[in-house]
């Protein structure tokens, strides 16, 4: 779920077998939902509005960030046209 900056990992469930890299985040577990696919998918829904105030509540600290303003909004207006989001190398 989207709570403030944050995706909250409210459940979990993964593959017994995994051929790909997993990270583990557990329940109740936190992160800033700039650095996920489930960040940005969890922001593509919100109405614009909203999501106007995510991005002028991260200006604030951009120049922290690994991705700009500019291309995370635009990494979510692609999500919201095309239905899904594939996000690599954002780090927190």
């Amino acid at each position: 779920m989207l709570e403030s900056d944050d995706v909250v990992f409210i459940a979990r469930s993964s593959p017994e077998k995994t051929q790909i890299l997993q990270i583990s985040v557990s329940i109740g577990g936190r992160v800033p939902a700039y650095t996920t696919s489930l960040g940005h998918a969890l922001l593509s829904g919100l109405p614009d509005e909203e999501f106007g105030r995510y991005l002028k509540s991260l200006k604030s600290h951009s120049d922290r960030m690994p991705i700009g303003v500019r291309d995370l909004k635009a990494s979510i207006e692609k999500a919201r046209k095309q239905g899904w989001v594939l996000v690599s190398n954002v780090l927190t």
